[in-house]
């Protein structure tokens, strides 16, 4: 025979070409046979009923038509942080209160003011970005001038605009304090669902008359490096600013119905911008020309914010322009949610120096996934550091661990909600799946610690 005389290599590839078409659909017949006796033999151990047809499953129904029962797929908000668990296991509800964690260790909120009002005193909407400008403003006149303290704030990574809007809404109740002469001497913050004498006097209990609302923040500057969620955004606050009601006491409630209430107005004005937070320097004439106008500083009663909520470790090459460009050219407070290595342990057994090394090697290997150089993750005292560089005095800096309202939180709700759509048949979240198996590692606090950041603004005085 011919294929004798062939070289074996040869003669192999040639049968292997002619039984190809039979071979190949009988090992896959056979391999679909042995997957389906496995999964029987598996429901058998289960049910221990394989001979009764009504438990046989049909792979028709199962839990997935649960979808069709949710009221709707579009969220109601678009938050985005690792929020503060304490009192809530509801995201938006916690990355509302790390917010308002942050405003009340800042003293810009009393601890029990976690409902927002609505503002009716006006909105101007210019609304950037780097390339073009799509200036959509409108005014509702009203009694906005009469505010004790013009503030003003600059937001490094505002997401979707979740944060801009409720920041926008906090209005902040003026009230002329009896004898005073100033504009207002007693400061308020008004709860959403309180009457009008419910109201809660932070500086003054002895006011004669009715308090005028007016937003926590006069002017709002956001800058993000994400466009498409800059667009996103800009529509948000666009259609914020197009809806104006004439009563702040019209249509209130509860905060957990803030999804309903998703087209309030806003008060002040809201500029929002695509760039890169992390580096001043490069910033658009369009950026430098609003800041410069938002911040100008013929004002004596003026505050001035800089919000980084968990942001200011993405930020590369690293923080320290910002914060010198805060301090300096801004002269304006620091806010922020940020991580922090934990520190350095007093003991010195080879076992905790290994477990140690072991997670720092760890978050090393982690970091490019978190879009954050690992230079930015340092201990406390050196972020400390890092800041009194920038110009900011020791006193003047607080730094608060809330690692255990933090991470324990997120990762016991990522469990939750993995757990509920993956009983609804949802697939193509293993991304918030392994966020879930990274923040139950981090719940121990061996690995990152995460606090709030306030460094207050005080002019050094002349050597």
């Amino acid at each position: 025979m011919i294929l004798l005389d062939l070289p074996l290599p040869l003669v192999t590839f040639i049968v292997g070409l002619l039984t190809a078409p039979v071979l190949v659909p009988l090992l896959a017949a056979i391999s679909a046979k042995l997957a389906s006796l496995c999964l029987s033999t598996s429901r058998r151990g289960i049910n221990d009923k394989d001979d009764d047809p009504v438990n046989e499953e049909h792979g028709l129904y199962s839990l997935d038509h649960g979808v069709l029962n949710l009221p709707s797929l579009t969220p109601a908000e678009m938050w985005m942080n690792m929020g503060y668990w304490k009192n809530t296991n509801s995201f938006p509800g916690a990355c509302r209160a790390l917010l308002d964690k942050i405003l009340q260790t800042a003293g810009l909120d009393d601890a029990d003011s976690t409902n927002i009002t609505i503002s009716a005193t006006g909105v101007d909407y210019p609304s950037r970005t780097n390339s073009r400008s799509t200036h959509t403003s409108r005014r509702w006149e009203g009694d906005a001038d009469k505010e004790a303290v013009r503030r003003v704030i600059l937001d490094v990574g505002f997401g979707c605009g979740e944060q801009t809007l409720y920041l926008m809404r906090k209005t902040v109740a003026v009230r002329k304090a009896r004898g005073g002469s100033g504009e207002a001497d007693g400061l308020l913050y008004r709860h959403e669902n309180d009457d009008k004498d419910d109201a809660e006097t932070i500086c003054s209990d002895k006011v004669r008359s009715s308090p005028e609302n007016t937003p926590l923040f006069q002017h709002y500057i956001g800058i993000t490096l994400e466009k498409m969620q800059c667009a996103f955004a800009q529509s948000r606050v666009a259609d914020a600013a197009r809806n104006c009601k004439t009563s702040a006491d019209e249509d209130s409630g509860p905060l957990q119905d803030w999804g309903k209430r998703r087209k309030e107005p806003i008060g002040g004005i809201v500029e929002l911008f695509c760039g890169d937070a992390a580096k001043p320097h490069v910033w658009s004439e369009e950026i430098q020309r609003s800041i410069s106008t938002a911040f100008k500083k013929d004002k004596d009663a003026e505050e001035r914010y800089v919000l980084g909520l968990d942001t200011l470790y993405h930020f590369s090459p690293s923080r320290q322009e910002l914060f010198e460009y805060s301090y300096s050219t801004l002269q304006a407070t620091i806010l922020g949610f940020d991580l922090f290595l934990p520190p350095k342990s007093h003991s010195s057994s080879p076992l905790d120096t290994a477990k140690r090394s072991l997670n720092k090697f760890a978050l090393r290997c982690l970091t490019p996934a978190l879009s954050a150089p690992f230079s930015n993750f340092v201990a406390i005292a050196e972020y400390k550091r890092l800041l009194e560089k920038a110009g900011y005095r020791p006193e003047d800096i607080t730094i608060e661990d809330i690692t255990e309202d933090v991470f324990p939180g997120l990762a016991r709700f990522f469990e939750k909600r993995i757990q509920e759509m993956s009983a609804l048949g949802l697939k193509g979240f293993t991304k918030w799946r392994v966020s879930g198996w990274l923040f139950r590692w981090l719940a121990g606090g061996q690995v990152l610690r995460a606090g709030v950041v306030v460094a207050k603004w005080k002019d050094r005085p002349a050597a």
